[in-house]
């Protein structure tokens, strides 16, 4: 990521940054962990580029979930999902305007903790590919 923040009304002084999984995946597109509440900015490297993934609540933490993404295709929404456990994953496909993709995840109404997702089978795609 090009930049991680802290995201929300609870003061933190250290935002984990994101975490890639280990491992052999296709396409080299490793899970990547995203814990809040943060905001991780992406920069692409154009204007233009499709973006494709799945955003996921991390598995041990469902029966806690209770926060919100928020994406952003520089400073404009482009997707707000709330996360439960009965919603616990949601697709991003978009053709972005800008060359930043920012992913936030907010605090939930039980503070903080927990609230945490993967971002699965990422890929990017160039225009003109």
């Amino acid at each position: 990521p090009k930049d991680v923040a802290t995201s929300g009304a609870t003061p933190r002084c250290y935002v984990e940054r994101p975490e890639l999984t280990a491992g052999i995946w296709p396409l080299g597109a490793a899970p990547i962990a995203v814990r809040g509440p943060a905001v991780v900015r992406f920069a692409m490297p154009m204007k233009g580029c499709s973006v494709v993934a799945e955003l996921e609540v991390v598995d041990a933490d469902r029966r806690w979930t209770d926060f919100e993404i928020v994406v952003r295709d520089g400073t404009t929404e482009i997707l707000r999902q709330h996360m439960e456990a009965t919603s616990p994953a949601v697709a991003l496909r978009a053709t972005l305007l800008t060359d930043e993709l920012s992913i936030e995840v907010t605090e939930g109404e039980r503070g903080p903790i927990r609230d945490a997702i993967e971002i699965r089978r990422a890929l990017l795609i160039l225009p003109g590919a």
